[in-house]
């Protein structure tokens, strides 16, 4: 094509025709610029079709991912609920010692000793926001949604609060009061001792193990209302997610 091209212009410009070699090289021009313009639209809607791509694979991953979400706070809720359940018969014991064992009571108020936290399943998030193409994401309000939402459930300081004041205030009383008795020993040590059998009556006016059940009760019902606040909003944005899947 080029040798054709080169021809024409020799063959034009030997014979003194510079009018049409000027009209022709004119036209040259302008198959070279619509050449490149064409070149440059093919690129650019290659480059949209990749970005179109890796938005949809995000959105995917992300839905994944917010979906693992809501299981995990489902299973929190209930853990959590279990947990208040069994300290609701703590109580009980402490007002009324003359209806559990000790060992009984062993059982009950060791459910102290445990809690959940919701670790936000980020990692798709992370990816994109490093890599930066998190601004594939065309739908600004959903995407300015999926920021709060990591930007929130990562700090997560309510349950960081609850799992703190655990081992700052609960463990230390459980510690002085539960793991020092006969029970403990044989229960959960499978060890014959000396120790004291545990007090339930003697508990029931011990300020100090009272305010930690109190603590613990408090903090797991706490959890599960926040836990119910971010789920709600785990669902919100799946369903927003799902819609906008549902465009391409």
């Amino acid at each position: 094509m080029l040798k054709i091209f080169s021809k024409v212009r020799q063959k034009l410009v030997s014979g003194n025709r510079f009018g049409k070699y000027l009209l022709y090289a004119l036209g040259e021009i302008v198959l070279v610029v619509i050449g490149i313009l064409i070149a440059l639209q093919i690129n650019e809607w290659n480059e949209k079709n990749q970005h179109n791509k890796e938005e949809k694979r995000i959105l995917l991953s992300m839905l994944k991912d917010i979906v693992n979400d809501t299981v995990q706070l489902a299973s929190n809720i209930n853990n959590a609920e279990n947990r208040t359940a069994i300290m609701d018969s703590v109580y009980l014991a402490l007002r009324n010692p003359q209806q559990f064992t000790p060992s009984q009571f062993l059982q009950k108020a060791f459910v102290l000793a445990s809690n959940d936290e919701f670790n936000v399943n980020s990692g798709t998030f992370d990816e994109s926001l490093s890599s930066g193409s998190l601004k594939y994401i065309r739908n600004d309000q959903l995407r300015q949604q999926i920021f709060e939402y990591y930007r929130n459930n990562k700090l997560n300081e309510n349950d960081k609060y609850a799992t703190q004041q655990k081992y700052d205030i609960v463990f230390p009383v459980m510690f002085k009061t539960l793991s020092t008795s006969k029970e403990f020993f044989e229960q959960y040590l499978g060890q014959s001792t000396d120790f004291e059998t545990i007090d339930i009556e003697h508990l029931s006016r011990n300020i100090e193990f009272i305010a930690a059940v109190n603590q613990r009760y408090a903090s797991e019902n706490n959890q599960i209302g926040y836990w119910h606040h971010v789920i709600s909003t785990s669902r919100s944005l799946i369903t927003k997610l799902t819609q906008e899947l549902e465009s391409f």
